[in-house]
């Protein structure tokens, strides 16, 4: 009985947290009660528990990053309650199960850090970037004002930097194949880095190309001159002009 108490009492409260919501014309989320959602956070913290130890706690890997994922983990919930919608009828946990699994999976498929970092500091990064996101600005833009109003000091600011700079790409081999289709078994990464030195013969088959349009171009009546000139953004107008350009 007290169990049905408790979710009639959280769904009367993701009712008022609703009113509280103030949203743009798209539909954005600008602010809300946050002593609310915090609240419905820690009414609900056992669903991420639940939710890593269902689904990521077979793999060697996910146990040794079982603390980064529970982290990640409410974050999606934070996620879930924002954007959940009481008066659709939906269960909360089978909504919020969605979304904490997608911030783990993301998580995961990232990019990861060379090195450890903690869970505090990718939990002051996200707030960061969370903020310039909002603000349509770079991170490293980030003004001192603007961190000593959200409470963070310039210290934890160097940190968070300084952890971005661990973070690389899995480390893949120059020479590894890129595919196993026949057309590029004999490809690797190497063959396709752009190099420094120019490729003479790339730019000997350009010319070519360039050579051709303009004698196909040269070749048109008047009225599909005009067609194509128009499909490609250039003034009819200027149709004299160009030809003597491209007969140059």
């Amino acid at each position: 009985m007290k169990e049905k108490e408790k979710v009639v009492d959280d769904l009367e409260l993701f009712k008022f947290y609703q009113t509280t919501k103030v949203l743009t014309e798209e539909g954005k989320l600008v602010t809300s009660n946050q002593v609310i959602r915090n609240d419905l956070a820690q009414r609900n913290a056992k669903l991420v528990t639940f939710v890593i130890n269902k689904f990521y706690s077979k793999k060697s890997k996910h146990k040794t990053l079982r603390s980064d994922l529970l982290q990640e983990g409410h974050l999606g919930l934070f996620d879930a309650i924002d954007g959940y919608k009481p008066e659709l009828g939906f269960k909360f946990s089978t909504y919020a199960t969605w979304w904490i699994r997608q911030s783990v999976n993301s998580y995961l498929l990232d990019e990861e850090p060379i090195f450890h970092i903690p869970s505090h500091i990718r939990t002051a990064r996200n707030k960061l970037e969370n903020l310039a996101k909002e603000r349509s600005i770079l991170v490293r833009d980030i003004s001192k004002e603007t961190l000593e109003e959200i409470g963070m000091t310039e210290k934890m600011f160097a940190s968070i930097e300084a952890a971005n700079k661990t973070r690389s790409w899995n480390h893949v081999c120059l020479d590894m194949p890129l595919s196993c289709s026949d057309n590029q078994t004999n490809k690797s990464l190497r063959d396709i880095i752009a190099s420094d030195t120019p490729d003479f013969s790339l730019s000997f088959d350009n010319k070519k190309i360039i050579l051709a349009s303009i004698k196909a171009f040269q070749a048109l009546n008047t009225r599909e001159k005009h067609i194509l000139l128009q499909r490609y953004g250039f003034e009819s107008n200027k149709i004299v002009k160009t030809e003597s350009e491209t007969s140059k």
